[in-house]
C-alpha cells in the first residue's frame, strides 16, 4: 500500500479523463448542442464539480466530434489575460489557430475579433471558466454589452459556439449590464449542476479509481457517518481520507474530524447545510437506489445461499466417496471453496449491480465488517489484487 499513491482529487479541476466521474447526461447533452453548435450554461454551488464538468468536454469531446471540423479553446475568467478585453482575445487566440490581431479601442477590437471569428476555417468552441468575474464591478468597462452581443451573434450564426461556467445563471449575471430585454442568454440551454445521484455515488464508492478499491468497511463507513457524501468534493475527500488511514489506522472519530475539516477548507457551514437540504429534497434519489426489483431480489437472495451451501454439502461428500478422504481432508478442502467463494462472491458484488444491490449481498457485507477476522482477509484480498493489476 506504501507505494499506492491515493487516486482521490480534492479540491482542483479533474484534468485526466479516467479520473471524471459520473455527469453522464450532462455530458451526452453539451456534446449533442455542439453538434448543432448550440451554447450551454453550466450553472451550479461551489465545488460541485462545474469547472471538471467542462474541463472533461474540452478534453474529450474532439475525440467524440473528430468527423467535423471542431476547434475547442479553454480561457479563465480568473486570468490575468482576462482583464483587458484586447488581452483576453490575444489569450483566446494564442490558444488556438484562430488569427487576431489587436485593436487600439474597445470597438476596433470587436471588429478585428468578429472578423476573425468569421474568417476561421474551424467551428470555434470557447469555454469560458468563471464567466461571473467576466460580469463584476471590475471588469464593466472592458466587458460591456457591445461584447456580449458580438459573442451572442458570432453564436446564433454557428460562427463559434460558446460554453460558459458560473454559479449563477447568465441572465442575473448579465443583467445589470444588458438589461432584461437582451437576448444574450437566450442562446444557451442551462445545466444546473446538483449531487451525484445515490447510484453515481454508489458507483463511484464500489469501482476501482486508478488500480485502488475502496475496502467494504470504508464505503460502510462513508455511507453511514458522511451525511453529505453524495456532494463530489466531499466524496473525494472522504475516500482520500480512508485511504491514507490504511496507514496511520486512526479511530472513527478522528477519520470523521479530519473528512470535516478538510471539508471546511473549501465549504462554508452554510454551504454544508445547503448540500445537507439538497439531499434531503432529492427523495426520489433515495428511492432510485434500489436498482433491482422485488422479484429479482428476491430470487437472488434465496438462490445464492442455498446454492452455495448446496455445493460445499454435495463437494464434502463427492471428496469421502469418491476420494476417499478423511472426515477432516475432506473438511479442509470445503473450506478452502467456502473462501474461493467468498472471495468470488465480494468481487461480483462490488461490479453486478443484481448482486451488489441484493438484500442477501448487503446483510453479507454488514456481517464481514462484524467480523474483525473476516473483514481483515477481504482486506487483504482487495490490497492483493489492486498491487496485482498495478
Amino acid at each position: 500500500m506504501n507505494d499506492i499513491s491515493s487516486p482521490f482529487v480534492a479540491g482542483n479541476i479533474i484534468k485526466d479523463p479516467a479520473q471524471f466521474w459520473g455527469r453522464d447526461i450532462e455530458c451526452q447533452n453539451i456534446i449533442n448542442r455542439l453538434k448543432k453548435m448550440g451554447s450551454t450554461s453550466i450553472i451550479g454551488p461551489r465545488r460541485i464539480g462545474k469547472s471538471s464538468l467542462a474541463y472533461h468536454i474540452y478534453v474529450t469531446a474532439p475525440q467524440k466530434l473528430s468527423s467535423e471540423n471542431y476547434e475547442f479553446v479553454w480561457i479563465d475568467g480568473q486570468s490575468n489575460h482576462s482583464s483587458y478585453l484586447n488581452n483576453f482575445f490575444t489569450n483566446l487566440s494564442n490558444s488556438c489557430s484562430l488569427e487576431y490581431h489587436g485593436g487600439n479601442s474597445l470597438k476596433e477590437c470587436l471588429i478585428n475579433f468578429e472578423d476573425s471569428v468569421k474568417a476561421h476555417d474551424k467551428k470555434l468552441i470557447i469555454i469560458i471558466n468563471e464567466f461571473e468575474i467576466l460580469t463584476d464591478e471590475e471588469h464593466i468597462n472592458e466587458f460591456g454589452k457591445q461584447f456580449y452581443n458580438t459573442l451572442r451573434m458570432l453564436s446564433e450564426q454557428s460562427y463559434c459556439a460558446l460554453i460558459t461556467i458560473s454559479c449563477k445563471p447568465l441572465k442575473e449575471l448579465c443583467k445589470k449590464l444588458l438589461g432584461i430585454s437582451s437576448p444574450f442568454y437566450n442562446i444557451f440551454e442551462e445545466i444546473p449542476l446538483k449531487n451525484f445521484t445515490v447510484e453515481e455515488a454508489d458507483l463511484f464508492l464500489r469501482n476501482r479509481h486508478d488500480n485502488v478499491s475502496l475496502r467494504n468497511n470504508e464505503i460502510s463507513f462513508i455511507k453511514k457517518n458522511i451525511a453529505e457524501y453524495q456532494h463530489p468534493l466531499i466524496l473525494q475527500i472522504s475516500c482520500d481520507v480512508l485511504f491514507k488511514n490504511r496507514l496511520h489506522k486512526k479511530p472513527k472519530k478522528d477519520i470523521f474530524a479530519q473528512i470535516k475539516e478538510r471539508t471546511n477548507q473549501f465549504l462554508t457551514h452554510n454551504e454544508v447545510v445547503e448540500v445537507r437540504e439538497m439531499i434531503k429534497s432529492s427523495s426520489n434519489q433515495v428511492n432510485s437506489s434500489k436498482k433491482i426489483s422485488k422479484g429479482s431480489d428476491l430470487l437472488v437472495s434465496i438462490f445464492i445461499p442455498f446454492f452455495g451451501i448446496g455445493f460445499i454439502m454435495y463437494e464434502y461428500a463427492w471428496l469421502i466417496s469418491s476420494f476417499k478422504l478423511s472426515n477432516f481432508q475432506a473438511v479442509l478442502v470445503a473450506l478452502v471453496t467456502s473462501i474461493l467463494g467468498f472471495t468470488v462472491l465480494v468481487f461480483a458484488g462490488r461490479s453486478t449491480n443484481i448482486i451488489g444491490e441484493s438484500t442477501f449481498y448487503k446483510l453479507f457485507l454488514k456481517m464481514i465488517n462484524q467480523i474483525p477476522l473476516l473483514s481483515n482477509v477481504l482486506d487483504k484480498l482487495i490490497d492483493v489484487a489492486d498491487k496485482a493489476k498495478k
